[in-house]
This record gives structure tokens, sequence and C-alpha cells, in this order.
């Protein structure tokens, strides 16, 4: 009996392996799914074998237009799994698909993808039989191998929204109940259109009409790593427009994204940043809210707050974003990398400047405005701003309105100009514009702090404009160093700058604000109207009035009661005149640069010597002045030096001639606690009997005093012969009259030499009469240091001294002198107390070699 049995088992096998019988059985199969559920499904082969195992071949899906839905190369199971089938139940058990090819496609004109058609095909909705049961495929494990799947739209412009190829992985508890569909995916692998490479996606799957959901869900690339679970709600209809009408609820959780595998979507993206997040996700695509929030990058973007997106998908719409900002911290350039059209488009290119900087508050955009309550930190100082932003689409020239509070705010790093420093302002701001060469700002408000060259000044009252470089308005300074008020304009933004303005200074620490260090105590007072326009002193036009300046040093007090200077220029001819009764009359015109007045000068002396070699300057430069200079002016600025009213100078220069004409007087000059009196000194370069003429009456120093000095200097073939006449003593009975000329060497050196010359001193009479041409000059280098004496020789009578020696820097000596019967009482100074006498012979040698004295 047994044999029997398995005999007959064996010729069923022979007969279900014959290809005829197996399409039969595949036609028949597919012709009773077809005919119960109106689907158009073909097998084309069914293979059962001895052993219980049935393998389909080239099982096709046929969408509602005839073209493939699905297609399985070979679908591989047990035939015990399959016994409930004539009762619209399948149990597989485990199947094996390999060579499997998904294509749900939206045609052209419909809303309805062929996926949606297919499964309503399972439930169209008419009463059945009561005792009819309901179609259900069940598989405890579905193992996919070679799995393709493409997601085409033909209403949209690029078809393909979705792909993925070279696809597998294990779907384990699946369940087709109706139109229902349940499974847990376990390590779905494949690549995408986008060349992602997902390495594996592990989720709770369950589809129905109204709902798909993704629980536990985990999708991983080599580099990212996505921890969430995903609801989806909607209307049959819904599906059609996901983006705007399908509900999402989903929760992230400890989530890890690489910006390359994001970069794959979107393209603006850039670097090679990971970050990590978490958060809840409600809403719609195109309408959704992020809650709690959490975002952080391994290159320090930190992300936390509440977010709202509308249009985010389609945000040719307009998008809309609402941000409250518990922390936002990271970079400019980091966060225009990680957020180009969220974040880093509403960010002004300024805010690179800010260096790691921190937000706190709340951001609402639009496409019309931008709504800005934040509190910001960075790098350089601390913002808080209360604006209303317009135009955003060109942040960097939109439109503001509101209010801005600065504190320790380092607006000379902002502004690039390192004479600013830290600032704290408060106050309404109003304009256009966040890079420094187009802004427009009208501003109302205090600056309690302004550092400007390395001091602070305060209590800073603003209401003004400014505009691209140039303020406009009223500034009232409170700082207990400086009370001004001050009222006009400072135009820096065009070729020619502009300035006009009245200032009333009630007081000005000079010394304090480091504006003017030299004196010890220096407080200006004062009114001051200015009116001009130009960027030097070379192209500058106009007037400036100083009305009541008071100045104090540590020596006095100085009084200016008003001094006016204008400047004009006509035909190229430039004409500056000062008009004060206490600092000096006269003008000055001509066609000059005064950078190069005083090359222009040195050039018309140094060209009476052939080895002269000048400066080069503009060409056709002349200059003609004439002034009468009062006392105060020069003793401000100069506090050792003092002239007498009604000094005078007077002159031209030419520069191609190289002519220097200068005509100086006064009645009186001290300088350094040395009086000269009577002083006129002329000067011409060109003319053919005298270079100089100085004449004083009287000379006096607290070592020795002379009188009735007349000063003659002439060159002649590169040499400056002087010849100096003038009488000396306290008792004016010692006179001097003296022969010396000054030269250069062959190595450019300069050279002093005195010819035959006498002076009377003590009652004793000193010929310098020189018997060699290297005797009684200094040759000398200033630049170097180096002086050289030849050998000097004063003869009175029976006396001689000379002297001979070398200075070479500070450390080297050599010097050499000798006495001949020198009478002590006829040559040295009287000192109180103290009377020597006597005759004195003999040599005395210094010698010093690198800082060393040696006897």
């Amino acid at each position: 009996m047994i044999g029997c049995l398995i005999l007959l088992l064996l010729w069923v096998s022979i007969i279900l392996s014959i290809p005829f019988i197996q399409t039969k059985l595949g036609s028949y199969a597919t012709k009773r799914l077809n005919t119960e559920f109106n689907t158009s499904i073909s097998v084309k082969k069914i293979d059962l074998s001895f052993l219980g195992k049935v393998q389909l071949e080239g099982v096709k899906i046929r969408d509602h237009h005839q073209d493939t839905l699905i297609f399985v190369d070979k679908l591989s199971t047990s035939v015990f799994n399959a016994k409930r089938i004539i009762k619209n139940e399948i149990n597989l058990g485990s199947v094996f698909l390999d060579g499997v090819f998904v294509y749900m496609k939206t045609y052209k004109g419909e809303t309805n993808d062929n996926m949606a058609v297919f499964i309503d095909s399972f439930d169209n909705g008419i009463p059945k039989d009561s005792l009819s049961n309901p179609f259900i495929l069940k598989s405890s494990n579905v193992y996919l191998n070679d799995l393709n799947y493409k997601r085409i739209n033909q209403n949209n412009k690029i078809p393909i929204s979705f792909s993925a190829q070279n696809g597998g992985g294990n779907l384990q508890d699946l369940l087709i109940d109706g139109p229902n569909f349940s499974s847990k995916i376990r390590g779905l692998y494949f690549i995408d259109n986008k060349d992602l490479e997902v390495t594996s996606l592990t989720t709770d799957f369950t589809y129905s009409k109204t709902a798909m959901h993704f629980k536990n869900t985990i999708l991983k690339t080599r580099k990212s790593e996505i921890r969430a679970s995903i609801d989806f709600t909607y209307k049959k209809e819904d599906l059609a427009t996901f983006n705007d009408k399908v509900n999402i609820n989903a929760i992230f959780d400890n989530s890890r994204v690489a910006i390359p595998d994001l970069k794959k979507y979107y393209s603006e993206l850039e670097g090679d940043d990971v970050v990590r997040f978490s958060g809840n996700f409600l809403g719609k695509l195109n309408n959704f809210s992020l809650d709690k929030f959490r975002l952080t990058s391994q290159y320090g973007i930190k992300i936390v707050g509440d977010l709202d997106f509308v249009n985010a998908v389609n945000f040719q719409r307009g998008f809309v974003f609402k941000g409250d900002f518990k922390n936002l911290s990271a970079t400019y350039v980091e966060l225009k990398k990680i957020l180009p059209n969220v974040l880093g488009r509403v960010l002004p290119s300024e805010f690179r400047k800010l260096g790691k900087f921190t937000i706190k508050g709340k951001l609402n955009l639009s496409p019309q405005k931008m709504d800005a309550i934040l509190d910001l930190k960075t790098e350089i100082g601390d913002v808080l701003s209360d604006l209303q932003i317009y135009n955003i689409d060109n942040i960097d020239t939109s439109i503001y309105n509101g209010k801005v509070s600065l504190s320790n705010f380092n607006i000379g790093r902002f502004l690039s100009n390192p004479l600013f420093g830290e600032t704290s302002l408060k106050g309404n701001v109003k304009g256009r514009g966040f890079k420094l060469e187009n802004i427009n700002t009208s501003f109302l408000g205090n600056i309690s702090e302004l550092n400007f060259n390395n001091y602070s000044y305060k209590d800073i009252d603003v209401n003004g404009q400014y505009q691209n470089n140039k303020f406009d308005g009223d500034l009232k300074i409170n700082d207990e160093n400086f009370i001004m008020k001050f009222n006009g304009l400072a135009d820096l933004s065009s070729d020619i700058n502009k300035f006009d303005f009245n200032s009333e200074i009630e007081y000005l620490d000079l010394k304090a604000t480091k504006l003017f260090t030299r004196d010890s105590i220096s407080v200006l007072k004062g009114n001051i109207k200015i009116d001009i326009e130009g960027n030097t002193f070379d192209d500058i036009i106009g007037k400036a009035v100083f009305k009541n300046i008071l100045y104090t040093n540590q020596e006095e007090e100085f009084n200016f009661k008003e001094f006016n200077i204008s400047s004009s220029l006509k035909d190229s001819i430039k004409k500056i005149d000062l008009v004060s009764e206490d600092i000096a009359n006269g003008s000055l015109s001509g066609n000059f640069y005064f950078s190069e007045l005083f090359s222009v000068a040195q050039n018309a002396l140094g060209s009476m010597y052939s080895n002269y070699v000048p400066y080069a300057v503009e060409p056709n430069q002349y200059l003609d002045f004439n002034f009468t200079i009062y006392n105060q002016i020069f003793t401000v600025f100069f506090p050792d030096i003092s002239i007498d009213e009604n000094t005078k100078i007077k002159g031209k220069i030419k520069a191609d001639k190289n002519q220097l004409k200068v005509t100086f007087s006064s009645p009186k000059i001290d300088v350094y606690n040395n009086e000269i009196k009577d002083v006129l000194l002329r000067t011409d370069n060109q003319n053919p009997l005298y270079n100089s003429h100085l004449t004083a009456s009287e000379f006096n120093t607290d070592y020795y005093s002379i009188s009735k000095l007349n000063l003659l200097s002439l060159n002649h073939k590169d040499t400056l012969y002087f010849k100096s006449v003038f009488i000396g003593g306290n008792n004016k009975n010692e006179n001097f009259n003296l022969d010396f000329f000054y030269t250069f060497n062959s190595e450019g050196k300069s050279v002093v030499g005195f010819e035959k010359s006498s002076f009377k001193f003590k009652d004793n009479v000193w010929d310098i009469n020189p018997n060699t041409l290297d005797t009684d000059k200094v040759t000398f280098d200033l630049k170097e240091n180096e002086f050289s004496f030849s050998q000097f020789k004063l003869v009175s009578g029976e006396q001689n001294i000379a002297f001979s020696g070398t200075l070479n820097g500070e450390t080297d000596k050599n010097i050499s002198v000798d006495f001949t019967k020198l009478q002590l009482q006829s040559f040295l100074p009287v000192l109180d107390s103290l009377a020597l006498k006597g005759t004195l012979s003999g040599n005395i040698d210094i010698i010093q070699r690198e800082g060393l004295y040696n006897p």
C-alpha cells in the first residue's frame, strides 16, 4: 500500500514537472484571481516539486493601463503554505523573491497612482456574500533580492520622483488583508535615484486607505542614522497632493545626518559636517512645526527651539518661517552652509565679522518682511534687536525699522577701522542696508560708550543719519573729558569729502582723550564752524571760523578771540588766507603740494652743490607767502619757543628754477631760554653777492652773550662760505671775526672748516690760521653719527692749543689735545669762589673702544 502511494506521488511529481502542465497551472491560478478580484495577474509557470516546493516564474501584475505594476522573476515557497488559496487566504510561510520590479505610476491627467487602483480592486465597495472571506495573503518572511522600484508621476515636469535599485532585505509578518498591508521591514537596503546608498532600513510598517505608519524606524547610510516613529494620515484623495494634505506626526530621537548625504537632495549645502538632531515633526510637508527641536553639529552649530515652516517644499509660493530660538550658535559661514535658504539667506553678509555667535529670541520670516526680536551674543560684543525688516530677498540692501542695543560691541572690527573699539548704545533705527558701503540709517538714542583712539567716550546723545560714510545730524557729548554740542554734516561718501558743521566745545581734555599728548595739561574750549570740502590739505576749499578758543597747558592759558582760515582754488592757483589778532595775518598762494614743500625748499638749497641728489617732486610748483605772526600760536605748539608781536615772514619758492627767497624779521625770539633781539634774516639762493644775511642786535645765553651779529654766506663752486662778525663778553670788549665754509667731500660727507680768522677773548687775540688743506675742519656724517676732527690750531702769542681725533657713534672715541704755555686765567671762564692761574703745557688723550675708556 505504501509502495503504491509512493508511486502515485512520484507519478504526480513527474506530471507536474512537465512545462506544459506548469504553464497550465499558472494560467488556472491567475485566471481564478483575475476573475475573483478583477485584476490582471499572470504567472508564466508554476513548478511544484516532489518535496513540496513551489516556484513561480515570471509573475507579472499589470495596472489598469495594462502596463507593468509589479514583476517578479522568481517566487519560491512551499506547497504546504498555499493550501488555503481556494478559500481566499494564502499563507505562504517563507517566501523568496528574486528580481522584483515595482513601478508605481500616476498617469497623465489622473490623480491616483496605479498601486492605489490595484489595491482598490480587492475592495470595490460592492457588498459581498456575508459568508465569503476577504482576500488575505500572509507570509512569515519575505526575502527580497535584486529589488528595483520607481515612483513616476507623468503630471510633473520631472516624472521620476523616487527610485531604488539593487535592493534587498527581509519583510517579516507580511499581511495583505484586502486593501490593508503590514509588515516588519528588516535590513532593507538599496541605492536611490540621488545615488544615496541606504545600507539598512528597519521599520514596523502598516498601510491602509487612510494611514501609513512607520514605527520604530531606523534608516542608516554609511554616514547617517535616522531614528524615528512616523505617522501619515490622509483621505484617499489626499495622496495626489501629498505635500499639502497628508498629515505627518513624527518623533525623531538621537538621529545623525551627514551633510554629504543631504547634499544629494539639496545641492546648495556645502561641507562635510555631521548634524545630530531630535524633535517632533507635526503638520504637512508644506506647513509643519518642529517642536522641541534640537540640533548640534561636529563643527559647533547648535539649534534649540520651536520652529514653524510654511511652503518649505514649494517655496515659490512664498516661504514663511517662525522660530522661537532658545539657542542658535554658529558662525556665519557654517550656518550659510547648513541652512542656506532658511536662515542663511536672511543673515547679512557682514555677520561673518561676528565670529562665533549665539542667538536667542523670536524670528518671523515671510516673503514681505522679517520680525527679529533677538538677543545676539558674538565674539565682538552683544546685540539686542526688535526690528522689522523688509525686502529680505536681498538682505544686504533691505529696509528696517525698530530698536537696537549694542553692549561692548567692537565696532572697529565690524567697520574694519582700527581707530574704533568697543561701543555700547541703545536707540531707534530706521533705514536701509547692512553693508558699510550701502548703509542709510537714522539713529535716535544714546551711545553710553564709544572707544576711539584708545579712549572711551561716555554719554553721547545722537539724532542723525548715517549713509554710506556720511553723518548728518546732532551730537551731544557729556563725557567727563569732553563736553560738546555738534550740529551739521560730515560726508566721506563721495570722491571729495565735505564738512559743514557747528560745534560748541564746553570742555575738551586733549591729553586725557589722547588727541594731543605732548603737554601734560591740554584743555580746549571754544566754538568752531567749518564749511569745507576736500580730501587733503592740497585740495581743501572753504572756510573755518574759530571763536573764543581757550587753550590751557601746564604753562599758561591762551585765549584766541577769533581766527578765520579760508582756502580757495581758481585756475589751479591755491590761496589760503589767515586772519587773526592772536595768531597771524597773511596769505600764501601758488601751485604747490603741502606734502612736497619741504622737499622743494631743500632742492632749492641743495641745487647750489653739483653733487646734490634732489628729491623727486611734481614740476611747475611755486609758492608766494607773506605773514605777520604773533606770539601765542608758537607757544601753544612749541612751549620752549616764543616770538614777539609783528614777527614777519615772507618769500617765494619756485621749484623749476630752484629758487628760494625768504625774509624773516622779529623784534625778539626766545628759543630754549636763549634770547635773540632784532633778528633779520634774508635768504636768496640766487643772489650773486650773498645767499643769506643774518643780523641781530643781541644774542644772550646762560653761558655767553654776543651783540651786533652780522653773518653773510655765499656759495661758490659747491662750497658755502660764511663771514661772521660780532662782539662778545659781558663788557662787550671781545671781538670776533670768523671765516668758515661748508661743503661736501668726494665721499658725500659734510665738511665744516675754518679759514684765516681771529677773535679777542679775555684780552688775548687768538688766530686761526691753517697752514695746510687738512687742518681746522670737521668732517661728519649725521646719519652714521661719525665725526672726524683734523688738527685744529689756535695761537695767541706763545700760547698754543691743538686738537684732533674721531668720534664714531656713542662707544668709540679717540681725541688728542696738546697745550703749549697756555695761561689758564686767559682761557678758562670765571667761576665763583675759584680762581685758577698758571701755565699749562702737555697733552691729553681720550680713547674709548666699544664703550670702555683706556688711559
